[in-house]
């Protein structure tokens, strides 16, 4: 399959996603365990759209949450381990967060979904996935040029909710590419999908073989039957993972298939209106690229692109590109669209005061932190990093920042954020920290933590009392609320004017669901030349009544010298040309 193909069918989530270019926000993520099951809640800012997968060896089932915001560092939250044995948290690329649950051999799921707030409620039960119906092979979309979890991390992963023993470092997950794994309910194997070749009905058979047929051209860029093919291959899949209802699932397949052609055509032109407003991504690239080689703790640069072929399934020229793409469709829609859209203090205020009972909440509590690793150390080693750690809480106690700090000493994977971590309601700290935490006030740092893999650094960055939240405090929540309606219909009419600019065809048979009202996109078939058919008598009488003057200048004049030429012999001619009197056994005279 050659390149193009490869960055087409990796980025259609990316297409997908133009819907939700407005970041939804990850909130929390929690869970709770009774004797038969476990519930993990994901609650966001907005209504989130994902795709999910399960994997083995170990049992994993991950979600790709799709149009979040820059989701925080990398974090694992402990389970009981009787059917949940972790949660890990990961950024997966531009507006893609990764939410992994490492489960217990043979555990089912379910997802659901609850809104005030909005949360996407995961159900897991004992049951044996070996039982399952083999499900036809399909393939499952990414949503963005998803980067591949690191192998292993140079920083440990730590929260203050972890427990005693620091968790195992868990196996990649692949990015966002469906797992070629033997069948099972949620995640089933991925088969190359053959081009589409039309061949003639024998061999002898006379004519050409169509190799690809495309259905739209966009610009300068093309969309072929076979990308179609696959997308709609891979939507099958995603609603599968799903588990909806015959009709629920029937309906969302057929919406799906209506706007597939209109979705790829969205990112085509979203990408060449980033390169025609000359946005520049090439240094972010390279940034989320050495941040990417960093987690996975590959220094060899060979070795590094080979992981990277091995995790995406993608060259590695292909993956820069998709996270190119990426990038350049987001700052389109930022710039072009985000920007444009204002909310008033007035209309933010309205909203608080008619929608109070939405903004109660229960108490919760903000925080940063810093670990001082001691893993693999020896007793002076240990000494030395609880002596480091003493002098990081002297200096924040002191004014230096907190977020600075932490970026240039915690050992933890938030330290590229800032120490930064989510929101925590009480029951979900070691009860040693969940007391200093909520008793004391905002911008406390406390003294050093021991924790089995280090010295943890805590700060107070805010204080969430129960009850009904000032107008303050949930104001970013208000405009997220607000903004959303207003850029959905903003993206669509941005996208139908670049429609109108645009040159496009669309082949019968195919229906772009967001054509633009009066564009003109009837599908014309390239002009066939056809041979003028002339005789050599005729091409000999032609020429010899023919004469050319090529009229040169002549240096330092304003005058020109006619130099007539001709020729003996004569080329066939095609339609529409002249016979080229040319390159021939005659000479200039």
């Amino acid at each position: 399959m050659d390149r193009r193909i490869l960055r087409v069918a990796g980025s259609l989530a990316l297409a997908a996603s133009i819907a939700l270019a407005a970041d939804v926000t990850i909130r929390r993520i929690a869970f709770t365990s009774e004797d038969q099951s476990t519930r993990v809640v994901i609650e966001s800012s907005g209504k989130l759209t994902y795709h999910a997968a399960r994997l083995r060896d170990p049992d994993r089932i991950y979600f790709d949450l799709q149009g979040t915001g820059p989701a925080a560092a990398a974090r694992v939250i402990p389970a009981d381990g009787k059917l949940l044995k972790q949660i890990r948290q990961s950024d997966r690329g531009p507006g893609v967060t990764r939410v992994v649950l490492d489960v217990a051999p043979g555990v089912e799921f379910t997802v659901s979904r609850l809104t005030g707030p909005d949360r996407l409620v995961i159900e897991l039960r004992p049951g044996s996935v070996a039982a399952a119906p083999p499900v036809q092979p399909v393939a499952t979309p990414a949503p963005a040029p998803a980067a591949p979890e690191p192998v292993a991390s140079p920083r440990p992963v730590a929260t203050p909710a972890l427990a005693a023993a620091a968790p195992e470092p868990a196996k990649p997950e692949p990015a966002a590419t469906p797992a070629p794994t033997a069948p099972e309910p949620v995640a089933p194997p991925v088969t190359a999908a053959p081009e589409p070749v039309a061949q003639a009905s024998t061999p002898a058979a006379a004519g050409p073989v169509v190799v690809e047929e495309i259905v739209a051209k966009v610009n300068n860029e093309i969309v072929t039957r076979g990308e179609m093919d696959r997308f709609r291959r891979m939507i099958q899949g995603e609603i599968a993972h799903q588990r909806l209802s015959p009709d629920n699932a029937a309906a969302m397949l057929k919406q799906a298939e209506t706007d597939l052609l209109r979705d790829r055509i969205d990112q085509l032109l979203l990408v060449q209106k980033g390169n025609e407003l000359d946005i520049k991504v090439d240094q972010d690239v390279s940034k989320q690229v050495a941040q990417l080689q960093l987690k996975s703790g590959i220094v060899d640069p060979d070795k590094f692109q080979e992981w990277v072929r091995e995790q995406s399934g993608m060259s590695f020229e292909d993956y820069k590109q998709q996270m190119k793409d990426g990038l350049l469709t987001s700052e389109v829609i930022r710039r072009e669209v985000g920007g444009r859209i204002s909310i008033s203090a007035a209309e933010a205020h309205k909203y608080y005061d008619e929608h109070k009972n939405e903004f109660v909440r229960e108490e919760q509590v903000w925080l940063q932190e810093i670990l001082i690793s001691t893993e693999g150390k020896d007793a002076k080693g240990v000494e030395a990093a609880e002596k480091k750690a003493k002098d990081l809480v002297s200096r924040a106690r002191k004014g230096e920042n907190f977020s600075t700090l932490a970026r240039d000493n915690s050992d933890a994977e938030t330290a590229d954020n800032g120490g930064n971590l989510p929101a925590f309601k009480r029951g979900l700290l070691k009860k040693e920290i969940e007391d200093v935490a909520f008793r004391e006030s905002k911008g406390y740092v406390t003294d050093p933590y021991r924790q089995p893999n280090g010295f943890l650094i805590l700060k107070v960055v805010q204080h969430d009392a129960a009850g009904l939240q000032p107008f303050d405090a949930v104001e970013n929540d208000i405009m997220e609320k607000l903004y959303q309606p207003r850029m959905q219909p903003a993206v669509r009419a941005y996208l139908t004017k670049l429609r109108q600019e645009a040159f496009l065809q669309i082949k019968p048979g195919y229906v772009d669901s967001g054509a633009a009202p009066g564009k003109d996109a009837t599908w014309q078939e390239p002009a066939k030349l056809k041979p003028q058919q002339v005789t050599l008598a005729q091409l000999a009488d032609r020429t010899r009544h023919k004469r050319l003057l090529f009229v040169l200048p002549v240096p330092g004049t304003e005058k020109s010298v006619p130099i007539p030429r001709h020729t003996d012999t004569t080329i066939p001619q095609q339609s529409g040309t002249s016979a080229s009197p040319g390159a021939a056994s005659g000479s200039a005279q």
